[in-house]
């Protein structure tokens, strides 16, 4: 594992945590497809293209939680996103629109973290948005590709 061949100093874990009615469930839109882009319409008038995923990663529900190989220690900070049912949220940091942010920021800067290496499963989404948002939030980024998965 990738935490025991380096010395990390903090680990965060992200992992989508979504309702049952979750805006990027195709299911959730009648006549939709998967992976169709639809356009989400805010009361503030403002707008987000969404992409249309399979039901995934629904809270409480098989598929949820971490996979039983990924080592979770009780001192890694755990950001669960994707939580509020109008926005979906790739980044570890924030939600698409940028209207919420996680507590990832924080905990990170509190514990004097510099650095963010990330891994992970969709790296055109998840992994690539976290790492994104972390150098624009000030950290130096690395994205370690092969323990990474599209």
């Amino acid at each position: 594992a990738l935490r025991n061949a380096f010395h990390f100093d903090v680990v965060a874990l992200t992992r989508d945590w979504h309702p049952h009615n979750h805006c990027s469930f195709w299911s959730n839109h009648e006549g939709a497809e998967v992976l169709q882009v639809i356009t989400l319409k805010y009361a503030d008038g403002t707008e987000l293209d969404q992409v249309l995923w399979p039901v995934h990663c629904v809270q409480g529900e098989w598929g949820s939680n971490f996979c039983d190989e990924l080592e979770v220690r009780d001192t890694d900070i755990i950001i669960d996103k994707g939580t509020n049912v109008d926005v979906d949220s790739y980044s570890g940091f924030f939600d698409n629109g940028r209207r919420q942010q996680t507590t990832l920021q924080r905990q990170l800067k509190e514990a004097g973290v510099s650095e963010v290496y990330c891994v992970g499963i969709a790296l055109d989404y998840c992994v690539g948005s976290t790492a994104v948002d972390a150098a624009q939030c000030g950290f130096t980024s690395y994205i370690v590709k092969d323990c990474s998965k599209m």
